[in-house]
């Protein structure tokens, strides 16, 4: 695949992932109680929308990166809602009452704190106000044991959709997203000059184990020649809904938990700067989580062999 190609549709995923951010935008002011929806506007598309956008024109735009930004906007209509409970505004919110919006409730509070800098610095509550640093908690991998169990159902039980087997393997031994799974295309899989079957999966082509090779190439098979999205949604011309492909996994056993598995498995077999884009993380999260799982650059064994 030339640079060019590459980079072009790079291009449309970002504009398709904008366009996306803008439909939904819409839809969820709505949503916004109509005292807040002002706030909450300039908030997702002065602060939001423009980082969305400098980060497509930069090269930066990711999949998680749209996602973030509606669970953020989210958080802060629901922010708005808690102070109102409160009988307190967002000019009058005190330290006590940030302190204890964030200690009181879920973890998920703390996607709150882009609108609550956000506010501070265009002077819509008290400059004073200080938000906590939040530390992540890593989340918990599936067992190896149960994690190769259901790798063999995906493989052998021809029950199950194909399409969701496939999706599920991509989860379970590449650690793909269902945002990035779902936006794969027919022509994303390719046979290099040894027939070995490739998936693009980040701009890289990547050789596809077996037996999901052969699996990959029927499931492309099944599109007709003018279909697109390997996964394709309601209407062939358009992708699946991650969330909806998400679901249908989690009925076959495929969460979180299984992702996570598999994304400790390969911290320990490629090298941070390279996994990154190829699973569709932010570098830093991948170098944090080689350092709690205690995995140095040393350990790669294609670095030993250097050294």
């Amino acid at each position: 695949m030339s640079l060019a190609v590459t980079c072009s549709r790079s291009d449309e995923l970002d504009r398709y992932q904008l366009e996306l951010f803008d439909t939904w935008t819409v839809r969820f002011l709505t949503e916004v109680d109509a005292a807040h929806r002002p706030a909450i506007e300039r908030f997702v598309r002065w602060g939001l929308r423009r980082r969305l956008a400098r980060a497509a024109t930069i090269g930066t735009l990711r999949p998680w990166s749209c996602r973030g930004a509606r669970l953020q906007a989210r958080q802060a209509s629901e922010f708005l809602e808690w102070l109102d409970a409160r009988r307190v505004t967002l000019e009058a919110c005190a330290q006590a009452d940030l302190d204890a919006w964030f200690a009181e409730g879920p973890t998920s509070r703390h996607l709150s704190a882009a609108f609550v800098v956000w506010a501070i610095q265009h002077r819509l509550c008290d400059r004073r106000l200080r938000v906590p640093v939040f530390r992540p908690v890593a989340p918990t991998p599936m067992p190896a044991p149960d994690r190769v169990e259901l790798i063999g159902r995906l493989v052998n039980d021809a029950t199950l959709r194909l399409d969701d087997r496939v999706a599920g393997l991509l989860v379970t031994l590449y650690a793909q997203p269902t945002t990035r799974i779902g936006r794969l295309r027919v022509d994303d899989i390719s046979r290099d000059d040894g027939e070995a079957v490739q998936l693009d999966l980040g701009g890289e082509p990547v050789q596809v184990v077996a037996p999901l090779d052969d699996m990959l190439v029927a499931l492309a098979a099944r599109r007709s020649g003018d279909e697109v999205w390997l996964f394709p949604g309601r209407t062939p011309d358009r992708p699946i809904n991650p969330k909806t492909l998400a679901e249908r996994l989690i009925r076959i056993g495929v969460n979180r938990a299984a992702r996570v598995a598999a994304l400790h498995e390969l911290i320990r077999e490629v090298p941070g700067p390279v996994l990154a884009p190829l699973i569709g993380y932010n570098p830093n999260f991948i170098a944090d989580r080689a350092a709690t799982l205690a995995v140095a650059w040393a350990n790669y064994p294609g670095l030993r062999t250097r050294t």
